[in-house]
């Protein structure tokens, strides 16, 4: 876990969770750094240690990369959500407002075993070439990246409210932009506004971009929202989150287990809220690569 993640709720949870897990029996070894870098090489020397499985406490940043190091390695995947936005959780099915019972859902997993799930990969073929890193949830190629760049330089509002001025600021620029997009090797020259691509449905925490995602099909699901006015394009955003948007006009989707993206200009990809580079990108699959304790 990270102690400092969600003003200290990770800690308050974590310690929780591990008595929890104690007087179930189970000897717990507690990793906890600030450092992302010393969190994934402590996690990388646990997992190289032979530990039986991973539980998270935190949100979607340190879920994802706790993904990046575990998948491919058979060593499960528990989630414990004390994030603000917890898509990851959510999706899974975690109770992400009650940490002990998730913890439960945890230990019971541990005796049955979980389930296998696929796991995005994604590829910086432009200005980052050579970056790469797994997720479990979605790509931000759009709207939603621009916001996250914005708010990522911003240096006044701290917390939450820089998010939501850096939506604003976007909002009031909010254009489309054109895309080339290749499906399974079919290309496809888009206008979009809103562009992301799923492995399961939320971001953002509870926007359901594609209702109908699944990480256990072996493909991946795209979404894009087409040139809309701001009025409609605000008016998108409820519909969204409830996941009934599905059947608007302006919203399509595009399916497939190889998917690249470009754009005619400069836009940065983001994979499960975490900076990955500018377009270009190669978004893959790898399936059935994580054990995840559900």
């Amino acid at each position: 876990m990270n102690p400092a993640a969600a003003g200290g709720a990770s800690r308050r949870v974590g310690s929780a969770v591990v008595d929890t897990l104690r007087s179930a029996g189970v000897d717990v070894r507690v990793i906890a750094a600030v450092d992302e870098g010393e969190l994934r090489s402590r996690l990388g020397d646990a997992v190289a240690s032979a530990v039986d499985a991973v539980v998270v406490v935190g949100g979607d940043g340190v879920v994802n990369l706790a993904v990046d190091v575990l998948a491919g390695t058979g060593t499960p995947l528990g989630i414990v959500p004390a994030g603000t936005g917890n898509d990851a959780a959510r999706e899974l099915g975690v109770p992400i407002d009650d940490p002990a019972a998730a913890c439960r859902r945890v230990v019971d997993a541990l005796a049955g075993g979980g389930r296998l799930i696929d796991v995005g990969v994604i590829e910086s073929l432009g200005g980052g070439a050579g970056e790469r890193r797994r997720f479990l949830c979605a790509v931000s190629a759009g709207f939603d990246a621009l916001v996250n760049e914005r708010a990522n330089a911003l240096r006044f509002p701290r917390g939450p409210q820089r998010y939501t001025v850096a939506l604003l600021l976007e909002l009031l620029r909010l254009r489309a932009r054109r895309y080339r997009v290749t499906v399974d090797g079919r290309a496809y020259e888009l206008d979009s506004v809103l562009l992301a691509v799923a492995n399961l449905g939320s971001i953002g925490g509870g926007m359901r971009i594609v209702p109908f995602a699944s990480a256990e099909d072996g493909r991946l699901d795209a979404l894009v929202v087409a040139p809309v006015s701001r009025l409609r394009f605000l008016r998108l955003f409820p519909r969204v989150f409830a996941g009934r948007h599905t059947e608007l006009d302006v919203v399509s989707f595009l399916s497939g287990s190889v998917i690249t993206i470009d754009a005619e200009e400069t836009i940065v990809a983001y994979a499960d809220g975490e900076r990955i580079g500018p377009l270009p990108v190669r978004i893959s699959l790898e399936e059935r690569a994580l054990r995840v304790l559900i």
